[in-house]
């Protein structure tokens, strides 16, 4: 964000409109690289590794070095091509082939959507060639290795992992493991711009005449399969899904602070929020019960007071 910011202030004289653009700008890069880079080129290695290991039956990490030789040669084929500037089909087809391969498309998981941002880049070389000129592709181009350089310090937990130290948090020995370390996953998550309050009750669905907990299923958990010989192929299996239980929507509130359910943080909450908030009443089982739903006033007091 402050890199856009001082560009903005060389190259232009200061304006409100200028500064909101710069801060718009900062944060479309800050996001593009937190949702798009970091998590985006380890869910591509992961995909070749799957194929790699699974499908073609070969040794662990051998679809994450092939990942990461592919990635090197997109990389290095587009910053030349945007270098020498001699074609500009070789320059888009290798751009985009590199924004794929870092897996900026596919934040978040969603192949579907990745595949059509994709697409979208594509047609957005072809129909907008006026917009697109050589500098502006091999300056986003170094920007992105320069980052994956930096980021590639990382391999470090990898490498540590594989020697099998004593402690070794997660075991993160393989692509799959590393990024659950990366989402950090072992600490939960917890609502950043939209979610429940800290009195939320359960969603609850019906089935057979019993009552359970809704729960999403998010995606497959992969980990390696134990062998019982040494001749065994190497191999992952589905050790488990992402699930998240869903809480009533009713309790849900723009930039939730009070999220927590541990009671030391409650009496905080309501010491600080000085909450009296809104009853809302529901059904459990059959039966009705109520739940005290904070106002957005005593959430932002608890936010700055705290």
């Amino acid at each position: 964000m402050s890199t856009a910011k001082i560009e903005n202030f060389k190259k232009h004289t200061p304006s409100f409109k200028g500064i909101v653009l710069a801060l718009i700008a900062g944060v479309g890069i800050l996001a593009t690289v937190l949702y798009g880079i970091i998590p985006g080129c380890v869910q591509v290695a992961c995909w070749f590794e799957l194929l790699f290991v699974n499908t073609f039956g070969f040794s662990y990490n051998s679809g994450l070095y092939a990942y990461i030789l592919l990635l090197i040669g997109f990389l290095s084929w587009a910053i030349y091509e945007s270098y020498v500037n001699k074609s500009y089909l070789r320059m888009a087809v290798s751009f985009v082939l590199s924004i794929s391969f870092v897996g900026i498309p596919f934040f978040g998981n969603h192949i579907i959507l990745g595949i059509l941002l994709v697409v979208g880049m594509g047609a957005f070389f072809f129909y907008k060639k006026q917009l697109v000129t050589a500098r502006w592709i091999n300056t986003a181009l170094l920007m992105i290795t320069v980052l994956l350089i930096g980021y590639s310090s990382y391999s470090v937990i990898v490498i540590r992992s594989m020697a099998k130290p004593t402690m070794d948090q997660n075991s993160p020995d393989n692509v799959f493991a590393l990024q659950s370390y990366f989402n950090r996953d072992q600490y939960g998550d917890h609502p950043l711009l939209y979610g429940p309050f800290y009195s939320a009750p359960y969603k609850l669905k019906e089935e057979g005449g019993k009552c359970s907990i809704d729960i999403i299923k998010g995606d497959a958990m992969y980990a390696k399969k134990p062998k019982i010989s040494p001749n065994d192929k190497d191999k992952y299996v589905v050790a488990g899904t992402k699930s998240e239980a869903v809480m009533d929507d009713r309790f849900n509130m723009f930039f939730p602070r009070m999220y927590s359910t541990d009671p030391d943080h409650i009496k905080a909450y309501k010491l600080c929020g000085q909450i009296s908030g809104e009853t809302i009443y529901f059904d459990y089982c059959g039966q009705q019960q109520s739940g005290i739903r904070p106002t957005f006033g005593e959430n932002l007091r608890f936010f700055f007071n705290y």
